[in-house]
């Protein structure tokens, strides 16, 4: 499998835009919901978001196959906000493998100091693969919306470009050891 990455354009890449959107669509009822909290299920309003300049869409893709994408939304300065929309059979490798690509970039070639993601307590696939990228949950948490008649407890997790660089140097092969 040959994994890519590449940044999305909303005009030249709409039917990709589109695609995004019915994953969304056809996920389970949970995933709706919790989609319905902070963003939104009117395909309008899905592909006019694409357009905002804050926002960078980064589609994942083996070999041909367009498999996920991978949504930064710049909240403050130097501080994006991720989220993910995937086939439902996307491979979990391609997405960490992606994950850590995008991870790269994020601190690189788009100047990123702290990126977080919002993921409800019980998608704990979500949080493994956050975890497995990078991602260190906060400990803060907060209650909002509901899915299946029931609260969503909401639990941060971060990537801050200090453990990028640690990181980096833990694992460079010839890092001297504490430098």
């Amino acid at each position: 499998m040959t994994l890519g990455i590449r940044r999305l354009h909303p005009a030249y890449d709409r039917q990709l835009f589109e695609h995004s959107f019915s994953w969304l669509r056809n996920s389970p009822t949970g995933r709706r919901q919790t989609e319905d909290v902070f963003g939104t299920l009117d395909r309008e309003e899905y592909l006019a978001a694409a357009t905002d300049e804050r926002r960078i869409d980064i589609g994942v893709f083996a070999d041909k196959y367009f498999f996920a994408k991978v949504t930064l939304h710049l909240t403050a300065r130097r501080t994006y906000e991720v989220s993910l929309e995937a086939d439902r059979n996307a491979p979990v490798e391609g997405i960490v493998l992606a994950g850590q690509l995008i991870r790269a970039q994020l601190f690189g070639l788009y100047g990123a100091q702290l990126v977080f993601a919002w993921v409800p307590r019980w998608a704990k696939g979500v949080q493994a693969i956050l975890t497995t990228i990078g991602f260190q949950p906060t400990g803060v948490t907060m209650l909002h919306g509901t899915s299946r008649g029931r609260l969503i407890e909401w639990v941060q997790f971060t990537l801050r470009a200090d453990d990028e660089q640690q990181e980096q140097t833990t694992n460079h092969p010839h890092a001297e050891p504490g430098v």
